[in-house]
């Protein structure tokens, strides 16, 4: 068959088969757009200078894409497939050979795929632009217009190897399956039927099993770190259980029906279930699969919309003024007997800096430490290799009296065996007598002012003074990566202010002042970079 003939009956296979191409057409495409905007976004110069971690997420979808895209055509060319089975059977009864219905097929491939390309390339420029948009928005950043996403070439490259990696694969497939089929069995395959599934009752258990495992996990585990360590392990559980009972218990539920006489009996209970078991054995996967999609759809909607709706929350809980200038003293570390002087150095630099101390407003000066720690009832105990299984690791912020009573402008009163405390999560709150350090204190709970930014259960204690810092920066120990030593907690100053000066100029004087040990932070930035 010369390749005139071939082409002309590939066409017509087209449009006799367009109801069927034709979706599959624009369903691939679609999926190869998302792959194209997703490959796009990846060479894109402006993307990749807005945030550190973005190249790396944008990399993720991307992974995620390829695979997806993948899985669909793949079940999208099977279903094209087998309901032209009776077309390839009639070619053979006309007396072409094999190698030349494959001819076809190719054919036919070349001109499905060449439009799928055009779909991807075209649509993912156009939808691209439309998605640059909607991320610079996401994040919050105006300054991004249309003319910061140009055509990428790359993107193009690699969006049509990947179209041709599909068309090799899904012809190999295509030849195959009828490379050794006659065409009396390739008659009977659009409408054959699945043979009866027995029941497996060792997978049903172990199914269960999987499923009880998992969520038994889930809700169980106590601890943000802990639920971040067994999260994917109880997913992965989950997942396996959903198509283990797909296949099994769904089996299991049709038999028993199946075998009550007084129930299968009936008009519609006879048709319905008999037609529900023979086909499961090859819809259980599918239906499986669509189920766990459509859950991750679900949490991850939800995920996504609550962590964006609360970036606002985080970032005011985590600076309190426009800037906030953070030291680690002379030696990289402030100590109770020299903070005082560090706070007149950092504050005196930022007068210079603002030109006059009028440029500075509701400026606070914050003593703090910071330490893991192992919570044990009510009795928080530091974090040594001894301790690690006594209780919930948590982290410790304290601070001073002085420095609370300045932030949030109250006047709060300590006596020697009082702790004002808060946590981020408020179902594990010590509540009434407090062991630190070995000593019991009076906590009196007060209103969360944990910084959102932290992501592990932590605490906030406020003690009566500076003194009460340096003991605890003792006791609650922290891990010296270099010597791996336990090492006294560091204690930490902050000065906290708003500025009624021109920023840059502010930022460049500061600079040229400031020693090395000197942090800044400035709110703008931070919700920038929480976006």
């Amino acid at each position: 068959m010369n390749i005139k003939l071939s082409t002309g009956f590939a066409l017509r296979n087209i449009k006799a088969n367009r109801y069927l191409e034709i979706p599959f057409i624009l369903s691939t495409g679609i999926m190869l757009i998302l792959f194209n905007i997703m490959s796009s976004l990846l060479q894109n110069e402006y993307v990749l200078t807005r945030h550190k971690n973005l190249p790396l997420v944008i990399n993720m979808g991307i992974g995620i894409s390829f695979i997806f895209t993948f899985v669909f055509v793949l079940y999208a060319n099977r279903f094209l497939i087998k309901r032209r089975n009776k077309e390839f059977a009639l070619y053979g009864i006309l007396g072409l050979e094999k190698k030349h219905i494959r001819k076809i097929i190719f054919i036919e491939h070349i001109f499905n795929y060449s439009l799928i390309a055009v779909i991807a390339i075209v649509g993912g420029f156009i939808f691209g632009k439309i998605a640059f948009l909607g991320l610079n928005r996401l994040l919050a950043d105006t300054t991004g217009t249309i003319m910061d996403y140009p055509f990428s070439r790359t993107a193009m490259i690699i969006t049509l190897v990947y179209t041709v990696f599909l068309f090799i694969v899904m012809y190999l497939i295509n030849a195959l399956s009828i490379r050794n089929a006659s065409p009396v069995e390739l008659l009977g395959r659009e409408h054959r039927g699945e043979g009866e599934p027995k029941n497996r009752i060792f997978l049903l258990a172990v199914g269960i099993i999987f499923l009880m495992a998992g969520y038994g996990i889930a809700l169980t585990i106590e601890g943000t770190m802990q639920s971040l360590l067994f999260f994917f392990f109880a997913a992965v559980l989950v997942i396996f259980a959903t198509y283990i009972l797909f296949i099994s218990f769904s089996i299991f539920i049709l038999k028993i029906q199946k075998n009550n006489k007084g129930f299968y009996y009936k008009d519609k209970n006879f048709l319905a279930v008999s037609g529900m078991l023979y086909r499961m054995k090859s819809s259980a996967a599918g239906l499986a699969s669509i189920t766990i999609l459509s859950t991750g759809v679900i949490i991850t909607l939800a995920a996504t919309l609550s962590i964006y709706g609360g970036i606002e929350a985080v970032v005011n809980t985590s600076i309190h003024r426009e800037y906030s200038i953070s030291a680690g003293g002379e030696n990289g570390e402030i100590a109770v007997d020299n903070y005082k002087k560090e706070e007149a150095l950092i504050t005196g630099i930022v007068y210079k800096a603002a030109g006059s101390k009028e440029n500075i407003s509701d400026m606070y000066k914050r003593l703090e430490c910071m330490a893991p720690a192992v919570l044990a009832e009510n009795e928080f105990l530091p974090l040594t290799r001894e301790n690690m299984n006594a209780g919930k690791v948590v982290y410790l912020i304290f601070t001073t009296l002085e420095s609370y009573n300045e932030e949030f402008s109250s006047n709060e009163k300590l006596s020697a065996n009082e702790v004002l405390i808060s946590a981020n999560n408020s179902n594990i709150l010590p509540e009434g007598e407090l062991i630190l350090n070995g000593e019991k204190y009076i906590a009196n709970t007060v209103k969360n002012h944990v910084p959102g930014n932290l992501a592990v259960e932590s605490f906030e204690i406020v003690v009566q003074n500076a003194k009460y810092l340096d003991k605890f920066a003792s006791y609650y120990v922290s891990m010296d990566l270099n010597s791996k030593k336990y090492i006294p907690s560091s204690l930490n100053l902050e000065v906290n202010f708003n500025l009624d000066y021109d920023k840059s100029t502010f930022e460049k004087e500061f600079l040229k002042l400031a020693n090395d040990n000197l942090s800044m932070r400035e709110y703008d930035e931070m919700r920038k970079s929480a976006y």
